[in-house]
């Protein structure tokens, strides 16, 4: 009777553990399968039916060949098949294909369930989605091969080495000049000492004692300083050798060969009094070497410009019609996926802003605008634009009271804004839980100038002290496991630091580990003689608006060889009821523009036949166009290419890709005047 009376117990147990394990299944982030020994799906859970777009319903009896891509070589399901069904456990990578037919990747665990006699009577699948990381890793892959091609193609060699004094990175010009064996430089760990003491053994630097002159030499590299010289090999070559070290430690150097100059050189000198022409003949070469040489100095910005502007061209076409599309009716899962698109995009543009942005500044071309700003507005527009991330993550975003400032303040809104987004989107990416706040204050106040602190505290993972000194150097974060959770290039501190010191303030941190962070800058601002006092009739109606009720159906020109920016804009300004006319070239442009008289016109600066710059020159020449608003629409982003713009006759400058808000508004500013 006791163990009879025991038994409602047991099953109770039973019973809780067997609701346990199936809130296990239904509540797993992964995908997880469970077959017949034949293979014909039993249970699949809610993860795999998100994922899949596959019900449960629809699932149950099939085989997982259902979601197969053919893309998976045919060898690793035979592998798979060879090890389940000896009762091992595989695990593996495979693409598969959604409802929708959407690819995407997963890492499969798979093995089988035992029933009591020891046989397998199911196989039970448990998956991770890996799409993203998969991308990544293509994207990596793409970066390193262009990285390479540009080592490749560099009329010199480089090498770079790092803190450690190992061997990271080097070209086949390198290994040519220096006439280096391959069973040196291929090897798979290569360090400075083996370098130098090879080149010291078969007597490169001279009789010397090669062991003491390898550690003299590890030591001044260990000491890296900036450097330039000549060293004529023992194969006859003479190398120009430039070196500089690099922020995260080590150092890059530049082996040119300039054996031809310093021939030249030697002959000059011989024949300097009985020999002018052959003197001039020489000095044209050494010039000419001399630029080839400068233009490694230039390498670095010529590749950033081109790069931007290949990439902003198309992400132009790719923001602009999202934008485009998120204004029609959309099912919550498009505008979902449509935000996601959008969001994405714009990660990518602002990673490259702020890479070219750190070049700009370095080589001093960041130039600050000095226009009447709005403290408030500059507060307002910034938490607003960041609202939606700390909602996404259910944190608190509060912004402190907007307060009174004097109406004749003069900046550079645009930076401002940059530097004080850059805070608050840290804040929000660093806390998991609690709440961000955005302060404002005036620090102190002059007749001339008034300086301004911003402030954004969080709650969030904190930064201990030790790292404090580093968070706001080029490149760097204050751990560097956190580029693996929570991402980032380490250059947005790093760029608000030295926006706050061209605009005369400093910037700081406060923080406890596990507690949260302070972070602070402060700008200073100069005042106008004359106050902006502006009450605007139609303050807060939508731009779009304002546009549609004053200016319909006036006549806009867009000129741009990109086929795909012509359509985005074109339907962007037709949305607010303007008539647009589409110019492929500057050439087709002048035809254009003298048939019809155009309220406005946009155009881009590079493009086949007459390019933007002498298309406006030519306009201005029209008695119908003098005064038209001319609007450079380029991917273009550095302060020269503003100017050329506005040299040759332009009204104003709109860097691609540009969001449908800043079109109009720039619409809207030159319509009005």
């Amino acid at each position: 009777m006791s163990a009879y009376k025991h038994l409602p117990d047991r099953r109770k147990v039973a019973e809780e553990k067997l609701k346990t394990l199936s809130r296990v299944l239904e509540q797993s982030p992964n995908s997880i399968v469970i077959t017949d020994k034949e293979g014909f799906i039993e249970y699949v859970n809610p993860r795999f039916e998100e994922l899949t777009g596959y019900s449960s319903e629809e699932a149950i009896g099939q085989n997982p060949r259902i979601i197969q891509s053919n893309i998976t070589p045919k060898e690793v399901y035979v592998e798979m098949w060879g090890i389940i069904l000896q009762g091992g456990e595989w695990r593996g990578e495979i693409c598969n294909r959604k409802k929708n037919g959407e690819l995407f990747w997963e890492h499969i665990v798979i093995s089988g369930l035992l029933d009591d006699n020891g046989k397998i009577s199911h196989f039970i699948a448990v998956k991770t989605d890996i799409t993203e990381k998969m991308e990544i890793e293509r994207k990596v892959l793409r970066q390193n091969k262009l990285f390479k091609s540009v080592l490749d193609n560099f009329p010199g060699g480089i090498t770079l080495f790092d803190s450690e004094l190992n061997l990271l990175v080097h070209n086949d010009q390198f290994t040519s000049l220096l006439n280096l064996p391959s069973e040196l430089i291929n090897r798979p760990s290569v360090t400075f000492a083996d370098f130098i003491r090879f080149n010291a053994e078969r007597g490169e630097y001279g009789s010397v004692d090669v062991e003491q002159f390898v550690s003299d030499q590890v030591e001044i590299a260990r000491k890296f300083q900036p450097h330039r010289k000549e060293r004529k090999c023992s194969s006859g070559v003479v190398l120009g050798i430039r070196g500089a070290p690099i922020p995260d430690g080590g150092f890059v150097t530049i082996y040119l060969d300039i054996t031809e100059i310093k021939k030249a050189e030697d002959e000059l000198k011989l024949h300097r009094d009985n020999l002018e022409c052959i003197v001039s003949e020489r000095t044209a070469q050494i010039v000419e070497a001399k630029e080839v040489a400068e233009m490694a100095n230039k390498a670095k910005s010529t590749f950033l410009a081109n790069m931007s502007h290949e990439i902003r061209t198309p992400m132009n076409g790719v923001l602009g019609m999202t934008d485009i599309l998120l204004r029609g009716n959309l099912t919550t899962e498009q505008r979902r996926q449509l935000g996601i698109v959008k969001s994405s995009g714009t990660h990518l543009l602002s990673v490259i802003s702020n890479i070219l942005d750190i070049s700009k500044i370095e080589a001093g071309m960041l130039v600050l605008e000095k226009e009447s700003i709005d403290i408030n507005s500059i507060l307002v527009d910034s938490v607003t634009l960041q609202a939606s991330a700390a909602k996404s993550k259910n944190i608190g975003l509060v912004m402190s009271e907007t307060i009174s400032w004097p109406s004749n303040l003069l900046g550079d809104a645009t930076r401002i804004k940059q530097a004080l987004i850059n805070l608050i989107g840290n804040a929000i990416k660093f806390t998991e839980r609690g709440y961000v706040t955005v302060t404002v204050k005036k620090e102190s106040e002059s007749k001339e100038n008034i300086v301004v602190r911003f402030k954004v505290t969080d709650t969030g993972v904190g930064i201990s002290p030790d790292a404090i000194a580093r968070v706001f150097n080029i490149f760097e974060q204050a751990d560097s496991s956190t580029t693996r959770k929570y991402g980032g290039t380490g250059l947005g501190l790093s760029i608000t630091k030295r926006i706050a010191r061209l605009m005369g303030g400093d910037i700081g941190v406060k923080s406890t580990l596990g507690k949260g962070s302070t972070f602070w800058f402060t700008i200073c601002l100069s005042k106008s003689e004359r106050r902006e006092n502006i009450e605007r009739q139609d303050e807060g109606v939508p731009t779009e608006d304002l546009i549609k009720k004053y200016h319909n159906g006036k006549r806009a020109l867009v000129v741009d060889d990109e086929p795909i920016n012509c359509e985005v804009a074109k339907m962007q300004l037709e949305y607010v009821d303007l008539i647009v006319d589409i110019a492929s070239d500057g050439e087709e442009a002048l035809q254009l523009t003298s048939k019809y008289d155009y309220d406005v016109i946009f155009m881009d600066m590079q493009m086949p036949k007459v390019d933007g710059l002498d298309a406006t020159k030519h306009i201005r020449k029209l008695q119908t166009h003098q005064k038209t608003p001319i609007i450079a629409m380029t991917a273009n982003v550095f302060p020269e290419d503003r100017e050329k713009c506005i040299s040759a006759g332009m009204n104003d400058f709109m860097v691609k890709p540009f969001t449908p808000e800043v079109l109009l508004e720039m619409l809207l500013k030159w319509l009005q005047k």
